[in-house]
Order: structure tokens, then C-alpha cells, then sequence
């Protein structure tokens, strides 16, 4: 796990990251920020796991730079430090979940307990993500599942799994299937279809086309594209160019497209 410290006195940085035993904690990688805007970029580049972070900075204090960070990396669990007895920060930082609220002059041995603590906290968080994200990939398989049967009047299955998944389905919904067949087997590279899948949403999101997919017989890849209004043969041509690019690391396969169909 990587660490970040952001505090604007020197000492206080220096003397926590040289008096503790950071492996011993199941932290591999100590970095340092002297404000919060420098601990915000920092943040962002390096994406560190655990942040222990002063309340009161120049340019940008703790909780500003927290807040702003917590949509970017929201499992990331903060620990603040502060030599003030402020209870609206202390608010502020219980606001955001913050694991600990150590003030100063500390103990080191309050800090390790803290970081001990944050460090189970982040493992907790990342496991319920991780389950939620599988739920999701399996509801979405159904959904698709349910795509390549014979339409019936009767859609309520697709209905309730599209709500499950938070989808918009309606009269406007338009769909674009792509179907990949490979000459290998995939059965094996199952958790590379997952982050090929993944990828391949983060593509779409900028065109706001949402993405469901299915394997069949482990050889056959089934994507329903859908959005709000009709994708452009423009966009429609990057999607299946991602999907060659991707799909050529597995050796032969071939592709067709759809038309696009009104839900």
C-alpha cells in the first residue's frame, strides 16, 4: 500500500516518516505533499491507498483537499492531524469518513495504530466494491442473455434487470449489437474478458453509451451497446475499432455489427 503525508511543517513530515516502521504496517511506499494543492496533485498521480493529512494548510486546507479527492479515489481512507481542538473540522472530517482524528503534539504510537486501522478499513472497502461490481457483471450478463432471445411482449425480465443495473430503458433506448467469434476458447481467460469489458465501458462513457455483454460457448463475445439517441456510424466505427484492436491479442476472430434498433 503507498501512504501520502501532506503537512506544511517539514518536522512533522520528516520526523513521522523516518520513526516509523512502514513495513510493518503493509506499507510499501511513503510519499509527501508540503500543502494540500501539492497533496491534491499528488494524489491524483500516485493514488495512494492511505492518506495522513494536516487540517490547517496554506493555499488549501485538509478537508477542502479531501473532498475534492473523494470522488476521484473513494476508497482511499484519510487519518487527519491537527493541532487545534477545532470541532467544526472535526465535523467536517467525520463527514468524511475520515478513519482517526489525531491531534497534536501525537504519540507515534497513535499513528501506527491509526494507520493500522485505516489500512483494514481500505482492504474492508475494496472487498465490498469488488462483490458489488461482480453482481453488477452478472446481472448485466442476464440482461444481455435476455437481449438475444426472441422478442416478446412480455419484457418484464428486461425491465427489472435494467432497473437492478440502473439503466435507462425506454421507448427512445436505441441498441447496437456486436458479436466477436474467436478461434480460441476462452473458457481460461475469463478475468481478461471482465477487464476487457471494463475498458471497454470507460471507452463508451464519453459518448454516454452504456454496455452490457455475454459469452456463449466460450467462443462467441455479445456487446449491447445502448444509449439515449442514435450513436453515429462515426462512433459506432471507433467502438468496433477497440474491440478489433482488443480482440487481435487473442489470435483470429471475426466480428459482425448490427443495425440499430429502437428499444
Amino acid at each position: 500500500m503507498k501512504l501520502l503525508i501532506v503537512d506544511d511543517e517539514e518536522l512533522t513530515r520528516t520526523g513521522v516518516i523516518s520513526s516509523i516502521d512502514w513495513a510493518s504496517l503493509g506499507i510499501s511506499e511513503v510519499l509527501q505533499a508540503d500543502d494540500g494543492v501539492h497533496g491534491l496533485e499528488t494524489a491524483q498521480l500516485h493514488r495512494p491507498e492511505i492518506i495522513l493529512c494536516d487540517v490547517r494548510m496554506p493555499r488549501m486546507d485538509g478537508i477542502t483537499m479531501l473532498e475534492r479527492l473523494e470522488k476521484i479515489l473513494p476508497d482511499t481512507v484519510p487519518i487527519f492531524m491537527s493541532g487545534y481542538s477545532d470541532k467544526e473540522y472535526l465535523k467536517a472530517a467525520i463527514k468524511l469518513k475520515a478513519v482517526n482524528y489525531i491531534e497534536k503534539p501525537f504519540r507515534l504510537s497513535e499513528i501506527e495504530d491509526a494507520i493500522r486501522e485505516a489500512r483494514d478499513l481500505y482492504i474492508k472497502k475494496v472487498n465490498s466494491r469488488h462483490g458489488e461490481t461482480l453482481h453488477s457483471m452478472a446481472t448485466a450478463s442476464r440482461l444481455a442473455l435476455q437481449l438475444t432471445l426472441p422478442y416478446s411482449q412480455d419484457n418484464s425480465v428486461i425491465r427489472q434487470l435494467s432497473d437492478e443495473l440502473q439503466f435507462t430503458m425506454n421507448s427512445s433506448t436505441f441498441f447496437t449489437a456486436f458479436i466477436v467469434k474467436t478461434e480460441l476458447f476462452l473458457e481460461a481467460s475469463t478475468p481478461s474478458m471482465a477487464d476487457l469489458f471494463q475498458k471497454f465501458q470507460d471507452f463508451l462513457n464519453p459518448y454516454h453509451i452504456t454496455c452490457v455483454y455475454l459469452e456463449k460457448k466460450f467462443q462467441y463475445m455479445v456487446y449491447f451497446l445502448f444509449s439515449q439517441t442514435p450513436p453515429s456510424r462515426q462512433i459506432l466505427t471507433h467502438a468496433g475499432s477497440f474491440l478489433m484492436e482488443h480482440f487481435a491479442e487473442f489470435g483470429r476472430y471475426s466480428m459482425a455489427r448490427g443495425d440499430t434498433v429502437e428499444y
